[in-house]
């Protein structure tokens, strides 16, 4: 199956508990920085369609160095993933792979794996972003974890957690997972 019809089951029923990881852009304008921002701030704030537009500036102009652009890309497919544009999140995505391959786009792909039941792959793209040293690695760990636990493999998520918990101790959403798991 091609990757661009990933996304054909419907979605909204998933909620989107799986982490994503933005890419700071230091270079390349203030519109790649302005989306870059976006991403960071969409963890806490949800995003509106407007914070695409300094993604899509930065895009369509032509000072971008290569790993600003693939950043830039992965920025706005985070911002897509939020905004529940799963298939143009999944397009960027794709767009940064083909530039560069940052473990961030992985994890994102992960992402939208799992959103889309396709857990197999969602666990390939989050190993894939740890084999490319995601910088967080915590991030992709918790986010196995998120999966193993739909695959009824309670041990595996739990190790993933553990894990996740040991890179980053005391972060919350991973600490309340094995709690969770712990108490089921």
């Amino acid at each position: 199956m091609k990757l661009s019809t990933l996304l054909v089951a419907p979605l909204a029923w998933l909620a989107l508990d799986v982490q994503a990881q933005s890419i700071t852009v230091l270079s390349g304008g203030g519109d790649a920085r302005s989306c870059s921002s976006a991403a960071q701030l969409s963890e806490h704030l949800n995003p509106s369609r407007s914070d695409l537009d300094p993604c899509n500036r930065a895009l369509d102009g032509v000072h971008l160095t290569r790993r600003d652009r693939a950043a830039t890309y992965v920025n706005r497919g985070i911002l897509q993933s939020k905004l529940e544009r799963y298939q143009e999140a999944l397009n960027d995505y794709n767009e940064a792979l083909k530039l560069l391959e940052l473990p961030q786009a992985w994890n994102g792909k992960g992402n939208l794996y799992y959103l889309a039941e396709r857990y197999d792959e969602a666990i390939a793209a989050y190993e894939r972003s740890l084999e490319l040293e995601l910088p967080m690695p915590h991030v992709a760990h918790y986010n196995l974890g998120l999966v193993y636990e739909r695959l009824n493999d309670e041990a595996a998520a739990q190790r993933s957690y553990e894990t996740a918990l040991q890179l980053m101790p005391d972060w919350q959403p991973a600490a309340d997972r094995l709690q969770q798991l712990q108490q089921d």
